[in-house]
């Protein structure tokens, strides 16, 4: 699974995945093996990746900053398009959707934000050429 910025680190013991002291989450905890650098030899444990939470406990937050640490907002939302715009474009090319889908307002305006997205995308790389 990928994990975005999300360092793992290696635990001799299964961590708890949540901490109530510190705030920390554990997410991705796998079994794994390690060599030990001072005697060479292979060490059992896990490896998981760790994040620290802020002090209010509701769902949707803890659920949002658990993904922000991976994700930035932009990625997210990148990530999203450019998954929508393979499937919209897959499905425009299959003849899957009829005409009378294909002017539905959400997919005509999808269509204008995908030309327009296009259009930043070619004026943001021309505005990194001069650096």
């Amino acid at each position: 699974m990928l994990t975005g910025r999300l360092q793992h680190r290696f635990f001799n013991e299964a961590p708890a995945i949540f901490d109530k002291d510190t705030r920390t989450v554990t997410l991705n905890i796998n079994p794994a093996i390690q060599t030990n650098s001072d005697t060479n030899e292979e060490e059992e444990g896990y490896t998981a990746a760790q994040v620290q939470i802020d002090a209010q406990m509701d769902y949707a937050h803890i659920k949002s900053q658990l993904i922000e640490a991976a994700y930035a907002p932009k990625e997210e939302f990148a990530l999203i398009i450019n998954a929508l715009e393979a499937l919209f474009d897959k499905l425009s090319a299959s003849e899957a959707l009829s005409e009378e889908d294909m002017q539905h307002p959400d997919i005509v305006k999808f269509k204008h934000f995908k030309e327009y997205r296009a259009l930043c995308a070619a004026a943001a790389h021309e505005v990194m050429s001069h650096f």
